[in-house]
């Protein structure tokens, strides 16, 4: 969890794990979409 961490706070996104009742975790991150450019610049 700690490379992921750091992998998704060095792309400006973030991380969250929580444990479910059902049993088990649930892992999520978001990560922020730019627009490319496709003109070549």
């Amino acid at each position: 969890m700690a490379i992921c961490k750091a992998v998704v706070n060095a792309h400006g996104g973030n991380i969250c794990a929580e444990n479910r009742k059902e049993g088990g975790a649930r892992f999520m991150f978001w990560l922020e979409a730019r627009q490319v450019s496709t003109d070549g610049r």
